[in-house]
């Protein structure tokens, strides 16, 4: 835990951390499930 005292500029850096790990994860699964549709797609035709 943090010091209360700490100003919310200090906080925004994670935050924005936080975000990409978001953007990257989401990503990462669309990707993942755009090759098992594919590898599906494939396999049944």
């Amino acid at each position: 835990m943090r010091c209360p005292s700490r100003s919310v500029a200090s906080i925004i850096p994670t935050m924005n951390d936080f975000l990409i790990l978001l953007i990257h994860g989401f990503r990462a699964i669309f990707v993942h499930m755009n090759i098992t549709q594919s590898t599906c797609n494939t396999s049944v035709s």
